[in-house]
Protein backbone atom coordinates (compact mmCIF):
# COMPACT_ATOMS: atom_id res chain seq x y z
CA UNK A 1 0.00 0.00 0.00
CA UNK A 2 0.89 3.62 -0.43
CA UNK A 3 1.83 5.88 2.45
CA UNK A 4 -0.59 8.75 2.78
CA UNK A 5 1.55 11.82 2.22
CA UNK A 6 1.56 14.74 4.60
CA UNK A 7 0.85 18.21 3.27
CA UNK A 8 3.56 20.84 3.46
CA UNK A 9 4.23 21.50 7.12
CA UNK A 10 3.23 24.73 8.82
CA UNK A 11 6.87 25.41 9.68
CA UNK A 12 7.37 26.31 6.02
CA UNK A 13 5.61 29.61 5.49
CA UNK A 14 7.54 31.38 2.76
CA UNK A 15 5.85 32.71 -0.37
CA UNK A 16 6.31 30.47 -3.35
CA UNK A 17 6.92 31.33 -6.99
CA UNK A 18 3.28 31.51 -8.23
CA UNK A 19 2.66 34.49 -5.94
CA UNK A 20 5.83 36.24 -7.10
CA UNK A 21 4.88 35.47 -10.69
CA UNK A 22 1.45 37.02 -10.20
CA UNK A 23 2.80 40.08 -8.39
CA UNK A 24 6.02 40.65 -10.28
CA UNK A 25 6.08 38.46 -13.35
CA UNK A 26 9.34 37.03 -11.95
CA UNK A 27 9.46 33.35 -11.01
CA UNK A 28 13.12 33.46 -10.03
CA UNK A 29 12.71 35.83 -7.10
CA UNK A 30 10.59 34.68 -4.16
CA UNK A 31 10.76 38.18 -2.74
CA UNK A 32 10.21 39.95 -6.10
CA UNK A 33 13.35 42.03 -5.77
CA UNK A 34 11.25 44.96 -4.53
CA UNK A 35 9.38 45.36 -7.83
CA UNK A 36 5.62 45.22 -8.25
CA UNK A 37 3.79 45.30 -11.56
CA UNK A 38 1.52 48.35 -11.43
CA UNK A 39 -1.33 46.97 -13.60
CA UNK A 40 -4.09 45.51 -11.45
CA UNK A 41 -2.15 46.32 -8.29
CA UNK A 42 -5.21 46.35 -5.96
CA UNK A 43 -6.55 43.03 -7.31
CA UNK A 44 -3.15 41.44 -6.87
CA UNK A 45 -2.82 42.75 -3.32
CA UNK A 46 -6.31 41.41 -2.51
CA UNK A 47 -5.31 38.04 -3.98
CA UNK A 48 -2.19 37.93 -1.80
CA UNK A 49 -4.17 38.67 1.37
CA UNK A 50 -6.68 35.92 0.53
CA UNK A 51 -3.85 33.54 -0.37
CA UNK A 52 -1.96 34.30 2.83
CA UNK A 53 -5.08 33.80 4.92
CA UNK A 54 -5.90 30.43 3.37
CA UNK A 55 -2.66 28.86 2.18
CA UNK A 56 0.33 29.68 4.32
CA UNK A 57 -0.93 28.27 7.61
CA UNK A 58 -1.50 24.75 6.32
CA UNK A 59 -1.92 22.38 9.23
CA UNK A 60 0.43 19.47 9.63
CA UNK A 61 -1.28 16.09 9.43
CA UNK A 62 -0.92 14.56 12.88
CA UNK A 63 -0.19 11.06 11.56
CA UNK A 64 1.02 9.14 8.52
CA UNK A 65 -0.48 5.79 7.67
CA UNK A 66 0.03 2.90 5.30
CA UNK A 67 -2.32 0.11 4.34
CA UNK A 68 -0.87 -3.32 5.10
CA UNK A 69 -1.48 -6.61 3.32
CA UNK A 70 -1.71 -8.96 6.32
CA UNK A 71 -3.99 -9.19 9.32
CA UNK A 72 -3.34 -7.21 12.50
CA UNK A 73 -1.69 -10.02 14.51
CA UNK A 74 0.58 -11.02 11.62
CA UNK A 75 1.42 -7.37 10.85
CA UNK A 76 2.27 -6.65 14.49
CA UNK A 77 4.76 -9.52 14.53
CA UNK A 78 6.32 -8.43 11.23
CA UNK A 79 6.60 -4.81 12.42
CA UNK A 80 8.16 -5.86 15.73
CA UNK A 81 10.72 -7.96 13.82
CA UNK A 82 11.49 -5.00 11.52
CA UNK A 83 11.89 -2.65 14.50
CA UNK A 84 14.24 -5.08 16.24
CA UNK A 85 16.21 -5.54 13.02
CA UNK A 86 16.60 -1.74 12.77
CA UNK A 87 17.97 -1.56 16.32
CA UNK A 88 14.95 -0.09 18.12
CA UNK A 89 14.00 -1.09 21.66
CA UNK A 90 10.49 -2.50 21.88
CA UNK A 91 9.16 -1.47 25.27
CA UNK A 92 5.70 -3.03 25.14
CA UNK A 93 2.74 -3.93 22.97
CA UNK A 94 -0.79 -2.91 23.93
CA UNK A 95 -3.67 -4.99 22.55
CA UNK A 96 -6.60 -2.62 22.96
CA UNK A 97 -9.10 -5.12 21.54
CA UNK A 98 -8.11 -7.70 24.15
CA UNK A 99 -8.35 -5.06 26.88
CA UNK A 100 -11.85 -4.17 25.65
CA UNK A 101 -12.93 -7.83 25.93
CA UNK A 102 -11.71 -7.78 29.53
CA UNK A 103 -14.35 -5.15 30.37
CA UNK A 104 -17.14 -6.66 28.27
CA UNK A 105 -16.74 -4.37 25.24
CA UNK A 106 -15.94 -5.02 21.59
CA UNK A 107 -13.27 -3.34 19.50
CA UNK A 108 -11.91 -4.28 16.09
CA UNK A 109 -8.27 -5.47 16.25
CA UNK A 110 -6.24 -2.48 17.49
CA UNK A 111 -2.67 -2.85 18.74
CA UNK A 112 -0.04 -0.27 19.65
CA UNK A 113 3.66 -1.12 19.58
CA UNK A 114 5.71 1.20 21.80
CA UNK A 115 9.32 1.45 20.68
CA UNK A 116 12.22 3.84 20.58
CA UNK A 117 15.85 4.75 20.62
CA UNK A 118 16.90 6.70 23.74
CA UNK A 119 19.74 8.34 21.83
CA UNK A 120 17.22 10.06 19.55
CA UNK A 121 14.36 10.50 22.02
CA UNK A 122 16.63 12.18 24.56
CA UNK A 123 17.72 14.74 21.95
CA UNK A 124 14.08 15.54 21.17
CA UNK A 125 13.36 16.00 24.89
CA UNK A 126 16.44 18.19 25.29
CA UNK A 127 14.97 20.43 22.60
CA UNK A 128 11.49 20.53 24.16
CA UNK A 129 11.08 18.60 27.41
CA UNK A 130 7.31 18.20 27.00
CA UNK A 131 8.07 16.05 23.93
CA UNK A 132 8.43 13.31 26.57
CA UNK A 133 4.64 12.92 26.79
CA UNK A 134 4.73 11.53 23.22
CA UNK A 135 7.77 9.31 23.67
CA UNK A 136 8.65 6.51 23.22
CA UNK A 137 7.47 6.35 19.62
CA UNK A 138 4.40 4.32 18.72
CA UNK A 139 3.06 2.35 15.79
CA UNK A 140 -0.68 1.73 15.77
CA UNK A 141 -1.83 -1.30 13.79
CA UNK A 142 -5.58 -1.61 13.37
CA UNK A 143 -8.36 -3.04 11.23
CA UNK A 144 -10.87 -0.49 9.95
CA UNK A 145 -14.61 -0.96 9.39
CA UNK A 146 -13.94 -2.18 5.82
CA UNK A 147 -11.51 -4.88 6.99
CA UNK A 148 -8.41 -3.01 5.79
CA UNK A 149 -5.36 -3.11 8.04
CA UNK A 150 -3.35 0.05 8.64
CA UNK A 151 -0.05 1.00 10.29
CA UNK A 152 -0.02 4.54 11.70
CA UNK A 153 2.78 6.68 13.13
CA UNK A 154 2.80 10.15 14.63
CA UNK A 155 4.15 13.00 12.53
CA UNK A 156 7.22 14.37 14.23
CA UNK A 157 6.51 17.68 12.49
CA UNK A 158 3.14 17.86 14.23
CA UNK A 159 4.66 16.85 17.57
CA UNK A 160 7.35 19.53 17.21
CA UNK A 161 4.65 22.15 16.66
CA UNK A 162 2.61 20.76 19.56
CA UNK A 163 5.57 20.95 21.94
CA UNK A 164 7.20 24.13 20.62
CA UNK A 165 10.35 22.30 19.53
CA UNK A 166 11.60 25.20 17.41
CA UNK A 167 15.31 24.89 18.12
CA UNK A 168 15.82 21.47 16.56
CA UNK A 169 14.07 21.57 13.21
CA UNK A 170 16.83 19.59 11.45
CA UNK A 171 16.60 16.80 14.04
CA UNK A 172 12.79 16.72 13.87
CA UNK A 173 12.85 16.56 10.06
CA UNK A 174 15.49 13.80 10.15
CA UNK A 175 13.50 11.72 12.66
CA UNK A 176 10.29 12.31 10.70
CA UNK A 177 11.99 11.17 7.50
CA UNK A 178 13.46 8.05 9.08
CA UNK A 179 10.13 7.09 10.63
CA UNK A 180 8.41 7.70 7.31
CA UNK A 181 10.87 5.34 5.60
CA UNK A 182 10.34 2.84 8.39
CA UNK A 183 6.56 3.02 7.85
CA UNK A 184 7.13 2.49 4.13
CA UNK A 185 9.05 -0.70 4.89
CA UNK A 186 6.13 -2.33 6.75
Amino acid sequence: GEIEQQPVDSLQSSLWCPVCTLLCGDQSSPHCGGKLNRSGKMMKILFVFVWLATCTARPVRPVSRKELSGGVAESVELIKAKLTEKGFNIFTTVDHAQNAVGVGLELRPTTVIIFGNPNVGTKLMQCAQEYAIDLPQKVLVYEDADGKVWAVINSQLALAVKHGATGCRALVEKVNGKLGKLLGSF
